[in-house]
This record gives C-alpha cells, structure tokens and sequence, in this order.
C-alpha cells in the first residue's frame, strides 16, 4: 500500500517535472517572440516617422519651388522649361522616392509583427494543448499533442510549382497587371471557396 501511494507520488512529480519544463520552453518561446515583435513595432514606428518626415520635406520643396517661382514674362521654350524646373522636380522625386523606401520598411516591419503575433498565438494553443492533455492524464491524448507539436516544420522548402502567399504578393507588389494578378490569386479564392 505505502510502495504503492510511493510509486504513485514519485510519477506525479515525475510528470510534473515535465509539464513544469515543457511549460519553461513555451515560456521563453513566448518571450522571444514577444521581444522581436516590440523590436519590430519599435523599427517600423522609426521607418514611419522618418518616411513621413522625408516625404513632408519633399512636399515642402515642391511646394516651394512652384509658389517661391519667379514669373515668366514672355513665352519660354520647353527646353528653357526643362532647364529651369527639371533639377527641381528630380530633387523631388528623389527625395519621395526616399520616403518610399522608408515607407516600405515600415510595411515590412508591420507584416513582421503580425508574422510575430501568429507564431505567439500559435504557441500559445499548442501550450494549452500540452497542458490539457498532461492534466487529463491521458497517455494517447498526450502522445498525440506531442507527436503534432514535434512534427511542425517552420522552414519548409516549396516543392516545384507550390507557392505562398505572401510570394504571390510579392510579384503582385512588384508590377503584375490586373490579369496576370486575378490568374495568381484565382487558386486562392477556389480554395477558400471550396472550404466553405
């Protein structure tokens, strides 16, 4: 009776050791990936505000070149034109093509978060899981949850002709037309359709 509550006690502490180190893992998990989302909220606030403050200087200089203008008096030709307002406007040009850049990072850095945010939450349900199934005491409910949670491949490599899509937005964003843009999401909207 004793050997027995004895041999009961130890496996309980036993399992208990374990859910209490699988928990540790999850955790610090968990804190990494939380770290990373606040770096990347905290980069993508720094691209925003340089973005708009590059984007404000070059609104400033086309504003005024066209208003501090001096008047033209006469008709001038388009080369004098081009002379005249052509250094101005690529300086403007430049410097928005600049504030796109950082406006892109920022967008980038966005898109990092929400990367960052699905993997927490994804965490997050695979440690409810593990912590349901030790409870339960369920020998096959637990191997199953761990055999799922080890089997999980975060760099999987795309067989000929698979695709993501965020690939797909990749080549929508880098100058599809419109059809070549509804082909590559028409196999999207069917699978999505098709799941209903």
């Amino acid at each position: 009776m004793i050997a027995n509550a004895t041999e009961k006690l130890h496996s309980s502490l036993e399992k208990y050791g374990f859910v209490a180190a699988v928990r540790e893992s999850y955790q610090s998990t968990a804190f990494r990936l939380e770290k990373e989302s606040i770096n990347s909220r905290r980069a993508g606030l720094y691209n925003l505000i340089i973005g708009g403050g590059v984007s404000s200087i070059g609104v400033g200089i086309l504003a005024s070149t066209l208003l501090m203008a001096q008047p033209v008096y006469g008709s001038l030709t388009m080369a004098e034109l081009v002379i005249h307002y052509g250094p101005r406007l690529g300086l403007v040009l430049l410097v928005e093509a600049l504030a796109l850049f950082f406006l892109r990072l920022y967008k980038a850095s966005a898109d990092d978060v929400r990367y960052y945010n699905n993997e927490l939450t994804n965490i997050e349900q695979k440690a409810a899981a593990y912590e349901i199934a030790a409870s339960a005491n369920d020998d096959t409910y637990l191997a199953t949850v761990l055999e799922k949670s080890a089997n999980v491949e975060r760099n999987f490599i795309l067989k000929k002709g698979e695709t993501t899509i965020s690939i797909e937005k990749a080549r929508i964003d880098h100058g599809s037309s419109p059809v070549e843009t509804l082909k590559i999401l028409a196999p999207f909207f069917s699978k999505i359709s098709g799941s209903r």
